[in-house]
């Protein structure tokens, strides 16, 4: 590939990132606001979000939340990975734009 077009592989591949760490932070909000209040629950039920649940749905949410967390990590070390090797293909002098993708890039690691 040319310079340019890993440039603009190596962009889109920074917004998808940013994308990720942003939905991460979100599923992990849900997550430890769950689970705080499964455990602040004082009866069978639980409020979530003004909706109520049974403990054991309750259970079953942060449950979800866990594994939709885990997708995004595997999603974020893959996104990493393709960065990688898309920098370790670029040779030789860079021009600007370029060198402010990989800058750019290596902060998100």
């Amino acid at each position: 590939m040319s310079e340019n077009e890993i440039a603009v592989q190596l962009g889109r591949l920074l917004r998808h990132m940013k994308l990720m760490i942003g939905l991460q932070v979100t599923a992990d909000f849900f997550m430890i606001y769950t689970f705080v209040k499964l455990l602040m629950a004082g009866g069978p039920d639980v409020s979530l979000l003004g909706r109520y649940f049974s403990q054991k749905n309750g259970i079953i949410i942060v449950i979800f939340l866990a594994i939709i967390d885990l997708s995004f990590t595997a999603i974020r070390r893959n996104d990493r990975l393709a960065g990688q090797h898309l920098i370790a293909q670029l040779d030789g002098r860079l021009a600007d734009q370029t060198v402010e993708l990989v800058r750019r890039f290596k902060r998100y690691k």
